[in-house]
């Protein structure tokens, strides 16, 4: 009667050790495909961005240039609805705009921790930025989180 016992609660053991094993490639499977889809959602939202700035390059510059001087005696950061921006920096998705003083910050995701989108420099990202590269030379894609100590890849102005 003994080994009946010992053999069942043997029995136990395994299927509760393989249904843990199961739940556990589950969940890990479940985490690899939300990084996946995660990847495809940024993609997303800087495709078709990159696009309509890559259609635009000729114009960037002069459009640029001109919002830069409009803006030279306001406060840096000072913040510009889509509608007020010429249609080379109008680009889809767009939540507003922040214009300093050599570069316009295009925001294409705001939540109260993370902000996202791209920089237009007037002449190329200082070196205490390390925002992405696009295929534009003086456009860079960054992301801002203020949970994180600033750095030159988590910059906010």
């Amino acid at each position: 009667m003994v080994a009946f016992e010992m053999k069942s609660s043997f029995r136990i053991i395994i299927v509760l050790c393989a249904i843990i094993a199961v739940i556990a490639v589950a969940g890990g499977l479940l985490a690899f495909s939300f990084l996946c889809v995660s990847a495809d959602i940024r993609s997303e939202w800087q495709q078709p961005v990159e696009h309509h700035l890559s259609r635009h390059m000729h114009d960037l510059p002069r459009d640029r240039d001109a919002l830069l001087q409009s803006f030279r005696s306001a406060r840096p950061g000072t913040s510009v609805r889509p509608e007020d921006l010429p249609a080379s920096l109008r680009v889809p998705g767009l939540i507003y705009a922040l214009v300093y003083r050599d570069h316009i910050t295009l925001i294409l995701y705001h939540s109260p921790d993370t902000d996202s989108g791209f920089r237009i420099w007037k002449s190329g990202m200082p070196a205490d930025f390390a925002d992405q590269a696009t295929s534009i030379p003086f456009v860079t894609r960054f992301t801002y989180c203020d949970d994180y100590p600033a750095s030159p890849a988590n910059k906010w102005e």
